[in-house]
């Protein structure tokens, strides 16, 4: 064990250590009876102190651990107070603890005195409850580490926290000026109001040189518009910012008026290279709001990562995603996007189809994930733009494409899809494709597609999902799609999936196990259909082919409905679930 690396497995019969110096402690504690673990009805904690040195320590405290939780928390202050070394605490603790206003006192009394700690990492989960005056203990002693760089503190337990409760945390907060990194998570339905929200921008705003802001604000927690338009506020002074992710839950109403101050706070941050703006469902932000996050997303001319998720039902329409993605088109420097649309907002891809051809701009994408939800019209049009722009984009490595069920997508019209476009991308590493029932699939999709992958040398993970949902006329030749596949020769994952009203004949499992065979560096399997023809036959062709890929880690095969006799039972036992 290195000198920098110490980690303590936390035992019964333990009492002092005698180590000196150590830089790194890490405390575990789990109840599952275990030749290295703690049992945890009879915690000791009055002995880590005694390495006086120490600098970093490491707290994980499992789901339902805890017994004496009052006791605990207060021999672990005591014994935090005397470790003034200390830069780096994380303490975890997981779900229903027992941990409450008292204890989380405690524990940051300990914390008070730290004034060399850098990193603080605490982390309390559901079933534990921090309350208001455990929120003002926190608060208080966030005070006093003025030294703190990075900080996260994620409250998930339910309807615990009030204004009052966020105030004091943002008041700590808001004078740590070295801060560089900033995590928050709030946990969905707490009783927060306007002025909780807004002292929190007010706070977020006066660390000028925060580089990293991670807000997470989970459903039902009444941020509304004058709420968002506070964090807005914040938001809007931090110049230093390299990496911002914002994360606004379901049924929040931050609406249009709040989604455009947000949208306007983006205006002109020339450092920030990665941006995750993230508003679910039944949000309200609308067209307005949708277009004003698009008009200030084109200033961001060093941006590099961008993933954007619009939720179901914010009534964004066409216009918003228009705005959108001429916006996206601008970003000559982005390397990865992610673009999910959610359902029924209210667009039709035949009017903005186009737009999407725009993409070809970003020359140095080498990630294109593109999500559009339930019952969007995400037409066929769609996927002939992308896959049009991909010889444009040379240095693509990865590309995603999901369009959910119920979109009007499919039918005879994949004859007109140039599939041959992927074989351009030679330097793609990933490829996924996924289509959701009720888009009149197709059968001959698969033979089109099979045409499309054979070249593409570099593959190393294909995911394919098509869902066919009723009896089609010509079945489609998967023994194509494996014969493509088995060219595919650096292949690592393979995921296929035909829905619940597929069926294999005995060649297509014959093309399956020989594919498998030849995939020499195949580490993960995935495979569901509905059922199989002579199913003995087929799983020991399957089963033979499996045993002699040497590199196979994982295997789940999925069927809807299955009879295998006893003799086969081998097989079901070690890979069919």
């Amino acid at each position: 064990m290195s000198q920098n690396q110490f980690n303590f497995l936390f035992k019964d019969d333990i009492r002092y250590f005698n180590f000196q110096s150590m830089y790194e402690f890490v405390l575990y504690q789990n109840k599952n009876e275990q030749s290295s673990y703690f049992n945890g009805k009879n915690i000791q904690t009055n002995s880590f102190s005694k390495i006086l040195d120490i600098q970093k320590i490491n707290v994980l405290i499992p789901v339902r651990s805890f017994y004496g939780a009052y006791a605990f928390a207060e021999d672990f202050a005591q014994e935090l107070q005397q470790l003034k070394q200390l830069s780096e605490l994380e303490l975890l603790i997981c779900e229903s603890n027992c941990i409450s206003s008292p204890e989380t006192g405690f524990i940051f009394q300990g914390i008070r005195n730290l004034n060399k700690l850098e990193k603080l990492n605490f982390q309390i989960l559901y079933g534990n409850k921090i309350e208001d005056k455990g929120a003002q203990s926190i608060g208080k002693s966030l005070k006093n580490l003025i030294n703190l760089q990075e900080l996260s503190l994620n409250f998930s337990a339910k309807k615990k926290i009030k204004s009052e409760g966020l105030i004091c945390i943002s008041d700590g907060i808001s004078g740590l000026i070295k801060l560089k990194f900033l995590q928050i998570k709030i946990g969905k339905m707490q009783q927060i109001e306007h002025a909780g929200w807004c002292s929190l921008g007010d706070s977020i705003g006066q660390l000028s040189n925060l580089e990293l802001l991670d807000l997470e604000i989970e459903s039902q927690n009444q941020v509304a518009s004058i709420g968002a338009e506070g964090i807005a506020n914040g938001l809007k002074n931090l110049c230093n910012l390299k990496t911002l992710r914002l994360m606004f839950g379901s049924n929040n109403n931050i609406n249009e008026s709040g989604c455009s101050k947000l949208g306007e706070s983006l205006n002109g941050k020339k450092n920030l290279v990665e941006l995750s703006f993230t508003i679910m469902q039944r949000n309200g932000i609308g067209q307005k709001g949708a277009i004003k996050i698009a008009e200030n997303l084109s200033s961001l001319s060093n941006l590099t990562n961008l993933n954007l998720f619009i939720g179901e039902e914010n009534d964004v329409q066409i216009n918003g995603i228009q705005y959108l993605y001429s916006s996206i088109s601008c970003l000559e420097k982005l390397k990865k996007l992610k673009f999910a649309i959610g359902h029924e907002n209210k667009i039709n891809s035949d009017q903005y189809s186009d737009q999407i051809s725009l993409l070809k701009n970003l020359k140095q994408l080498e990630s294109l994930q593109l999500y559009f939800g339930q019952r969007n019209n995400a037409q066929i049009s769609i996927f002939q733009n992308v896959m049009s722009i991909l010889p444009d984009l040379s240095i693509l490595q990865q590309l995603d494409l999901h369009f959910a069920e119920q979109n009007k997508f499919g039918g005879m019209q994949l004859k007109y899809i140039d599939f041959s476009c992927l074989s351009q991308c030679q330097m793609l590493r990933e490829l996924s494709i996924y289509v959701g029932y009720q888009n009149v699939l197709n059968t001959e999709v698969v033979n089109y597609l099979s045409e499309g992958i054979k070249y593409l040398n570099n593959l190393q993970i294909l995911r394919v999902t098509l869902i066919f949902i009723k009896k089609y006329e010509f079945k489609p030749k998967v023994g194509e799609l494996f014969n493509s596949i088995q060219n595919l020769t650096k292949l690592t994952h393979l995921h296929l999936d035909f829905g619940e009203l597929f069926f294999f004949e005995l060649d297509d499992f014959q093309s399956l196990a020989y594919c498998i065979e030849n995939s020499k560096f195949l580490n993960k399997l995935y495979l569901k259909y509905q059922s199989v023809e002579n199913p003995i036959n087929s799983y020991t062709l399957l089963n033979q082919s499996l045993q002699s890929c040497k590199n196979l880690k994982s295997v789940i095969i999925k069927l809807a409905t299955i009879q295998v006799q006893n003799k086969d039972s081998y097989f079901v036992k070690n890979y069919l679930l």
